[in-house]
């Protein structure tokens, strides 16, 4: 019973994330900072992550404080359920790094097709804190089942 609520609530996750990572328009990408970050890529390691920290520190004005506090947290937290209902809903993900490695999987496959919708950037810092929000979803599983078994969330 409880695994089919888990069920539920995971496709309704599902859901929720497309329309917020799919549902921009591109104007609001082409318009936006993507164009003061150098286009709809970035591959440095924690070089958005540096923005977003400047502005917050007052060192850069390239974007309001409150996006920068938005995008940091909301790239972690926005991917906290998705580490806590993998293992969940399915016994083969409660080793942790089988939930990194397909949490990161489905992040790669979703920062691919916003580049390719054109409705977001395709970013490696986007996936490092979409990583950290699995991670401590994975954490806050355990917590809650700490004894978890393969048949029983």
């Amino acid at each position: 019973m409880k695994r089919r609520v888990y069920q539920i609530i995971f496709w309704a996750y599902c859901a929720v994330m497309a329309v917020l990572l799919f549902g921009r328009t591109r104007l609001a990408v082409e318009n936006g900072y993507w164009n003061t970050l150098s286009g709809h890529l970035n591959f440095v390691p924690f070089q958005t992550v540096g923005i977003f920290i400047d502005v917050l520190k007052g060192d850069n004005q390239i974007v309001s404080r409150q996006y920068a506090v938005v995008n940091l947290l909301g790239n972690v937290l926005m991917f906290l359920p998705l580490g806590f209902l993998l293992p969940a809903v399915w016994a083969r993900f409660r080793k942790w790094w089988k939930t990194l490695l397909w949490g990161g999987v489905i992040i790669v496959c979703v920062e691919l097709a916003q580049l390719f919708a054109l409705v977001g950037k395709c970013d490696v810092d986007d996936l490092i804190l979409n990583l950290l929000g699995i991670a401590g979803g994975y954490g806050i599983f355990h917590l809650f089942y700490p004894r978890s078994t393969e048949n029983n969330p």
